[in-house]
């Protein structure tokens, strides 16, 4: 009997100058009788992922991804320490986390509740729908503005719940007649769902206008916003614009993903119970869990939690909700100002309230010369990560704003594009191909 393993390490603290860092693979085979050892030294990375014909970056990455993204050291070194899940410690710091989360909210803890589930919020999502959609008789309106808000209706389906389905173009503001319209149309529907910003291409959708009609067409549903890239970064009065909100760390809290965090009103995930239609993502399960023993119904992800104790503490002290508003504004508008001049074009008009600032989403040039694969590769290579290809149905890609990135960072990030650029041939791009 033989056992191979396969090992690639990686020569990470290459400089700048240098060409794309070695790799070297340790293949070693291993028999009862004897043991060979063969030691391969070659490039082996751009052949590993030649699909993709990107290198390993020669220095530490920068994230200028949507979520995951850059956090700060102190925020990683709160996960170096292991903690039990029952130790007093640990519940402390889910305590602190809770109210805080309720703190920032601006809601009132009296009749709000902060429950942490484990898992993506994607994951929080389905926990949402699935816990708060009625046992009988319930219809769910999903406003779909896009690629993430199509993953509340793929729970939905899934679920096998009934559904109606308001659809607008990416970038295409929200017409409250329509909504009026589909509701009329509707007066079953029990459940409403929406993205307050839609992280794809970066535009922000009127959550306290869209509650407002709801509440006075169907004052007896309930709302569930998908507030996971806007919460803490982007403000709204959720007391008015829902009665279940799913946000997540990983986005303008500056943590890592790994739990969701759902606020709800209590009384009516108190009256949920029973309703989940999942034995772990139960909402209702969670809470009581929580208000009985300040711990999780099931195993968390201690590391995780300990991270967004940390990334909470550091929130407060760079000015909460308007220091993160102003920092990334001042991102935003550099990166902006940069890839116009450049010849990008924006896909959403800039000076239009639903243009957030949480990403700066651009059109994909015409421009014959233009190569989003080597533009890509060239920034991967030199650390500046973006995401590999486009998220919406439109042909763009995107910069992400948020994240422990500073302003020097962003320059630096357009000075290569520029070089990228150049690598092609471009000085400035074409807003045509030649015919």
């Amino acid at each position: 009997m033989k056992m191979i393993s396969f090992n690639v390490f990686r020569h990470v603290e290459s400089p700048a100058c240098c060409p794309p860092a070695s790799f070297v693979a340790d293949l070693s085979i291993t028999s009862k009788k004897n043991t060979h050892k063969h030691l391969l030294s070659f490039f082996i990375f751009p052949l590993f992922l030649e699909s993709l014909s990107v290198m390993l970056p020669t220095q530490k990455p920068v994230l200028f991804t949507p979520g995951p993204l850059m956090t700060s050291d102190t925020v990683k070194e709160a996960m170096l320490t292991d903690y039990a899940s029952r130790d007093i410690r640990f519940v402390q710091a889910v305590k602190f986390i809770r109210e805080e989360l309720i703190s920032v909210a601006g809601l009132d803890p009296q009749k709000w509740a902060c429950i942490l589930q484990q898992g993506s919020g994607s994951m929080g999502i389905e926990a949402a729908i699935s816990t708060i959609f009625p046992r009988t008789g319930g219809k769910f309106l999903l406003i779909n503005s896009g690629k993430y808000s199509e993953k509340q209706a793929c729970v939905v389906k899934r679920l096998q719940f009934p559904m109606v389905m308001l659809k607008m173009g990416e970038g295409e503001e929200l017409k409250m007649s329509a909504l009026e319209s589909i509701i009329r149309a509707n007066p079953d529907i029990t459940t409403v769902g929406f993205v307050h910003h839609e992280t794809s291409t970066g535009m922000l959708y009127p959550a306290e206008q869209i509650a407002e009609v709801v509440r006075r067409e169907l004052p007896k549903a309930k709302i569930i916003i998908d507030g996971i890239s806007a919460f803490g970064g982007i403000p709204c009065d959720y007391e008015k614009a829902c009665d279940v909100l799913v946000a997540a760390p990983n986005k303008c809290l500056h943590s890592v993903p790994g739990i969701s965090i759902i606020l709800a009103r209590r009384l009516l995930i108190e009256a949920a119970k029973g309703c989940a239609r999942s034995a772990t993502l139960d909402l209702s399960m969670q809470l009581m869990s929580f208000d009985k023993s300040g711990q999780f119904a099931v195993t968390p992800p201690v590391h995780v939690v300990m991270a967004l104790q940390q990334a909470l503490v550091e929130y407060k002290r760079d000015g909460g909700l308007s220091g993160r508003q102003k920092t990334y504004q001042a991102k935003a508008q550099l990166v902006r100002e940069a890839v116009k001049a450049m010849g990008f074009t924006l896909f959403l008009g800039e000076s239009k309230p639903s243009c957030a600032n949480v990403v700066v989403c651009v059109n994909m040039p015409r421009d014959p010369r233009w190569n989003f694969k080597r533009f890509y590769t060239y920034l991967n290579e030199r650390g500046l990560i973006i995401y590999p290809g486009k998220a919406s149905h439109a042909e763009t890609f995107r910069f992400g704003i948020i994240g422990h990135t500073s302003l020097a960072n962003c320059e630096r990030l357009m000075k290569c594009a520029k070089e990228a650029l150049k690598s092609m041939g471009i000085d400035h791009l074409q807003r045509k191909s030649n015919m």
